[in-house]
């Protein structure tokens, strides 16, 4: 059967009217307009207001899904921003036109037969206290002079709904309030875009298409947006979707202390995904986990796909402890991965995907086998600064343990050049590390000079003069041997 869709402008009095709820899902994003954007929606209102008093103005669309089953429960895909924003202008215009039946039935809806109220619009978003907070500002009373003392440190509702407050306790007194709620009731108009199915599952499936169709057309939307609306749906296949809210939020907040975003952690699983395919090719994170007969949205249990972003997740954090903190038996590992932290960081490369795509295949120890590749990943480092190229072929062999980057056997004159294109930092780090006997240092010193280097280590004065021709030799020879002439 094909998808049911409606679509018919309506008033804002028509949409926050009868028994209709909508429902703000879990997978979407927290509330975040701030002042500024309240600021644009009301100006926009007065403008209308003053010009076009009769005409009206058009607020854009919104998408929502319903099922059959429960017809008077909508949930909004697009537009949950604006809506929200509205029943805040709502809440406060209901202060100043007390008397106004339908401002009020625009945020309550009464149950049929017990008389009980329930929000118009309610969130269900799991990553903040969203719920909470909407319902907190929903209750106030603004003349308990509430408003006063707001500030940045409160949440967004609190913020938005006082700034509604001050903006319509100046507009009251040069115009006619009542006019005002009846326009923005009456003329104010919305187009949402209804689809329909017959169960709610039916529904969802259909509501998450719309939601990633909407990304493609150019919402911004994140990639992780759509992909934990993917993961929630497979969540909730399995009745596990309390267990999901936990794990995607660990998932979000592990990232963020890390300093990566969440699609940064799925631009490193889509290299093993395709790695495991041995597809020799990138290829777009949405058509990887969205399109591809190998995705794992389509092969894998929901927690299953949260083990591999986690044992991503993991990888990171064992390199970043091993180069802050390094132990007497991690000395060795912690020089290396010092190296490829330090040449990643200065050329904005992937590197680092290589070697944590390396890792989540591992138990996260020290051995000699990820010493060795750690020495062959920085040969590779280097050479492909002459060399750049893709490395998805490079991601087959680690994710399939055959990566190995032999002693670069070029010219003396290639070698230099490639040593020019390391910086002297780079250079001497190598090639101090490149003594056994030096142990690793953290945090190592940016714009390094010979000097600091060399009192740190208490070199000698004749050492001291050697030193660049020490290092450079060193760094050669790492690289591989040639023929000077």
């Amino acid at each position: 059967m094909a998808l049911t869709l409606n679509a018919e402008q309506k008033s804002i009095y028509d949409i926050f009217s009868g028994e209709n709820q909508y429902i703000i899902p879990p997978y979407q994003r927290a509330y975040s307009w701030t002042n500024v954007q309240c600021k644009a929606l009301f100006e926009d209102i007065k403008k209308a207001f003053y010009d076009s008093e009769q005409e009206g103005y058009f607020l854009g669309n919104i998408v929502l899904a319903k099922s059959r089953e429960e017809r008077n429960k909508l949930e909004v895909i697009d537009g949950q921003q604006r809506l929200t924003t509205l029943i805040l202008l709502i809440k406060v215009l209901l202060s100043f036109d007390k008397e106004n039946k339908a401002l009020y039935n625009a945020i309550w809806i009464k149950d049929r037969r017990t008389d009980e109220e329930i929000q118009r619009l309610e969130t269900n978003v799991f990553m903040e206290k969203d719920f909470n907070y909407f319902k907190e500002v929903l209750a106030f009373d603004f003349s308990e002079s509430i408003c006063d003392s707001v500030n940045k440190k409160d949440n967004f509702f609190k913020q938005n709904i006082c700034y509604f407050y001050h903006e319509l306790q100046e507009f009251s007194r040069n115009n006619d309030i009542f006019k005002f709620a009846d326009f923005l009731l009456d003329r104010i108009y919305i187009l949402p875009i209804e689809t329909e199915d017959i169960d709610a599952d039916k529904a969802r499936k259909n509501a998450l298409q719309i939601f990633e169709t909407i990304n493609n057309r150019g919402l911004n939307l994140s990639i992780s947006d759509i992909f934990k609306a993917r993961l929630y749906s497979l969540a909730l296949n399995e009745l596990k979707h309390k267990e999901f809210i936990e794990r995607w939020r660990e998932l979000e907040q592990k990232s963020i202390k890390l300093e990566y975003s969440v699609d940064d952690i799925f631009e490193i699983y889509s290299y093993i995904v395709l790695g495991k395919n041995r597809i020799s090719k990138k290829i777009s994170l949405k058509k990887v986990f969205l399109e591809e007969y190998y995705s794992p949205f389509k092969n894998k249990k929901y927690n299953e796909i949260f083990d591999d972003l986690f044992k991503i997740i993991n990888s990171i954090e064992f390199f970043n402890k091993v180069i802050k903190n390094p132990k007497k038996e991690n000395e060795e590992l912690t020089k290396w991965f010092q190296i490829i932290n330090e040449f990643s960081n200065n050329r904005d490369s992937l590197d680092h995907i290589l070697l944590f795509v390396y890792l989540s295949q591992k138990e996260l120890k020290k051995t000699d086998e990820l010493i060795e590749f750690c020495k062959s990943l920085t040969r590779y480092i280097v050479d492909i600064l002459l060399h750049p190229n893709d490395i998805s072929n490079d991601v087959i062999a680690v994710v399939n343990n055959n990566f190995t980057y032999p002693y670069i056997h070029q010219d003396g004159k290639i070698l230099k050049i490639a040593c020019q294109n390391l910086q002297d930092y780079e250079i001497l780090l190598l090639g101090l590390y490149l003594k056994s006997n030096i142990k690793p240092i953290y945090p190592y010193l940016k714009n390094i000079k010979l000097q600091d280097i060399l009192d740190f280590y208490d070199y000698t004065e004749e050492e001291y003069m050697n030193i660049e021709g020490i290092v450079v030799d060193k760094v050669v020879s790492f690289l591989g041997a040639f023929d000077e002439n």
